[in-house]
């Protein structure tokens, strides 16, 4: 599996993994704030990472491949919708801690991370491995957890 591709896989673990151990902390707020600044920390590391090593490879690529620019487009709005959301959720919790619909807010976020991560190891890794010249068989399967709620 391509390098690139191994690391973003894990980062996706590592991104799931926080966003988990948020919903067994809802009763410390001081270990909740903690931990969403932490999160929030390696998500938009992790998505500056994208940026900057996978989606100039895939718009190079897409010059060629009118399908590859269609899901690159769509991809990048919804993306900074979620990334909207995100911050949103970030800035509300680490200021104030974990109080009202907290847990109902945290499993919305966990959703919607998971649907734009899912998407990316669907699609786009698939196209980036392609790109690069990596079989399919090479290429392994998503990282990501079966459940959909914490």
């Amino acid at each position: 599996m391509d390098k690139l591709i191994e690391e973003l896989k894990n980062d996706h673990l590592m991104i799931f993994r926080l966003l988990s151990g948020l919903g067994g902390l809802a009763d410390n707020p001081g270990s909740v704030r903690k931990l969403l600044l932490s999160a929030r920390k390696r998500i938009m590391e992790h998505f500056r990472k994208e940026d900057k090593k996978l989606y100039p490879a895939l718009r190079k690529a897409s010059g060629r491949n009118k399908r590859l620019k269609e899901k690159l487009d769509k991809l990048a709005d919804e993306m900074s919708s979620t990334t909207e959301e995100l911050d949103k959720f970030f800035k509300k919790y680490s200021k104030s801690g974990p109080r009202g619909n907290f847990i109902g807010e945290l499993n919305a976020i966990y959703r919607l991370v998971k649907e734009r991560l899912q998407k990316e190891e669907l699609y786009i890794f698939t196209e980036y491995t392609e790109y690069k010249g990596i079989s399919k068989s090479q290429a392994e399967s998503s990282h990501l957890p079966s459940s959909t709620l914490l």
